[in-house]
């Protein structure tokens, strides 16, 4: 299935909800392909949600990541390390 093009015509349509949860359905069927976080990306940027791009949304009265940490292969950042190693001093806002 080609997720993407199906997206795209929702998106296109108006019907921003089915898009977004077609790409979903597209991350969640290939949750290591860079082109899914790609157009998922793309498609919070014409919609100018821009707390999604940020790596973050709001879902079910929880903060959560906007996109799936399984794509990049890093695993839990460990951020209380990283910052108690930074060199310099880090402000969280």
């Amino acid at each position: 299935m080609n997720y993407f093009a199906l997206a795209r015509i929702y998106e296109d349509s108006g019907d921003y909800e089915r898009a977004e949860e077609t790409l979903v359905k597209a991350r969640e069927s290939r949750p290591t392909d860079p082109t899914v976080y790609t157009n998922l990306a793309a498609f919070f940027n014409r919609q100018g949600n821009f707390d999604a791009l940020a790596g973050v949304v709001e879902r079910d009265g929880a903060w959560r990541p906007a996109l799936d940490p399984r794509a990049f292969g890093v695993g839990e950042p460990g951020v209380a390390a990283l910052l108690a190693a930074s060199p310099v001093p880090v402000v969280l806002a």
